[in-house]
């Protein structure tokens, strides 16, 4: 979607990944090879393909970006390892190139883990501020979350929003909710093929389609600036994980709506599935965090942008706890 972007600003940009061809892969690298795209996207992963090392030898890049870069931390709610090999990556160039990383959701802990293991020297740290004015955030427990779904939903029709879930079959469940009361919507999680998730995601950036039920990973990278409405089906793990996809509504400065459900069983999943992994007290605690905001009955805006380090003057008004 950020390739499509740029080329519609007549920006030549190109990707490659693992859903491609092997002739439709190597094209993209033979043509960035003569200079015909200034920029070429890719993820962390394919930064360790020996073919992909050999192209960038041959073709060093003169500036790096490391976009989603709160994903090197394991303190983040949403780690990669394979963030934590792009020092690798850069230590085979010819020449250490411009570098640079960036991220919608970070904590003070996890910016300082940015520059350690991205292996940032001596950065300019420039954080712009966590508060999203036109957003209207709110949280609510409903005795019954389908028919609380329906009426926002009927209320919000005609506008363009994302439903998120924390589960394939969550996703399947509100779709089919939809349907049945006439509304339109598409589906989105990695149950479903790669055709479908393509064309969900490309008509949904084109405005051919304006509301989708997804899990968390629809919308990364997704850019439509006309999103008027994120309802969270079931409650993230961490306010990092809600925060980012509420933040994917009112990117176009408009107002957009917020709006969160929550239950103890929801908290109950996320901490059985927190403890079935190895270590996961780190994991609990952003658990735990997401479970005081859904209880908040302050200021929520506050809330968010303390969690985040930043200073707050006082209630927002803009809020459903501030009743406005």
């Amino acid at each position: 979607d950020q390739v499509a972007n740029l080329r519609a600003r007549g920006i030549a940009a190109a990707h490659v990944d693992s859903l491609m061809g092997r002739y439709t892969y190597h094209k993209a690298l033979y043509d960035a090879g003569q200079r015909q795209f200034k920029f070429l996207y890719t993820s962390p992963e394919r930064l360790q393909n020996r073919d992909f090392q050999h192209f960038a030898r041959r073709n060093p890049p003169c500036f790096v970006v490391v976009d989603e870069a709160h994903c090197v931390s394991q303190w983040g709610h949403d780690f990669r390892p394979g963030y934590l090999r792009i020092p690798e990556f850069l230590d085979l160039l010819p020449a250490r190139p411009r570098y640079a990383g960036f991220t919608a959701t970070a904590t003070p802990h996890v910016r300082q883990d940015m520059i350690r293991h991205l292996a940032l020297r001596n950065p300019l740290v420039q954080v712009h501020g966590f508060d999203r004015p036109n957003l209207f955030l709110a949280k609510r427990h409903p005795g019954n979350r389908d028919r609380a779904l329906l009426d926002e939903v009927e209320r919000l029709e005609g506008r363009c929003g994302i439903i998120y879930c924390a589960t394939h079959r969550a996703v399947e469940h509100v779709t089919d909710l939809l349907h049945r009361r006439g509304l339109s919507a598409a589906r989105y999680h990695a149950g479903l093929s790669v055709a479908e998730r393509r064309d969900t995601g490309q008509r949904f950036a084109a405005g051919d389609i304006d509301m989708v039920a997804a899990t968390s990973a629809f919308g990364m990278g997704i850019d439509r600036g006309d999103v008027s409405f994120v309802l969270h089906y079931n409650m993230p793990a961490s306010l990092e994980e809600y925060y980012q996809e509420a933040g994917r509504a009112g990117r176009n400065g408009e107002e957009a709506r917020c709006l969160l459900f929550y239950s103890e069983e929801d908290r109950a999943v996320n901490a059985r599935l927190l403890r079935s992994q190895p270590r996961p007290e780190h994991g609990l605690r952003l658990l735990d965090s997401m479970w005081r905001y859904c209880r908040w009955d302050g200021c929520l805006r506050n809330f968010l942008l303390q969690y985040f380090g930043e200073e707050t003057a006082g209630p927002c008004g803009h809020c459903g706890n501030c009743g406005s």
